[in-house]
């Protein structure tokens, strides 16, 4: 019996201590995967990100960016080499023959005639109306 009995406390002390053991290594397991986290992979991580931001950053400087300012120049040299001149040409005579006496003819009248007078006859009493109801 007592045999039994040491061995049954010696078994019982070995699976504590096993246990103990058991919780102080998945601890420290713990901590070290926190560990090598924060202090690997994640800056790692973060590094490898910045360093595809900067990456790209510096493929569109170099290589996109260039060919788009020449494009955007080419254009507007395009613009001022070629259409413009046609405006001028071609559209300020329409504007000085036809659209400017139209409107000094038929549109500046009415508009001095009608809206001006309207406006000061109807809506400025609307609105002084309107301010005196406050």
């Amino acid at each position: 019996n007592e045999v039994v009995s040491v061995t049954s406390d010696f078994l019982c002390d070995l699976a504590l201590s096993s246990r103990d053991w058991a919780v102080s290594q998945s601890k420290h397991a713990h901590s070290n995967v926190v560990d090598v986290y924060s202090n690997g992979i994640r800056p790692a991580v973060v590094s490898a990100g910045n360093g595809l931001v900067d990456g790209a950053k510096a493929m569109y400087t170099s290589h996109i960016q260039p060919p788009m300012n020449q494009i955007r120049d080419n254009a507007q040299a395009k613009y001022s080499e070629v259409v413009q001149p046609h405006i001028y040409e071609h559209l300020t005579p329409i504007y000085e023959e036809k659209i400017k006496p139209a409107f000094n003819q038929h549109v500046l009248p009415a508009y001095i005639n009608h809206v001006v007078p309207a406006y000061n006859n109807h809506v400025v009493p609307a609105m002084n109306r309107a301010l005196d109801a406050t």
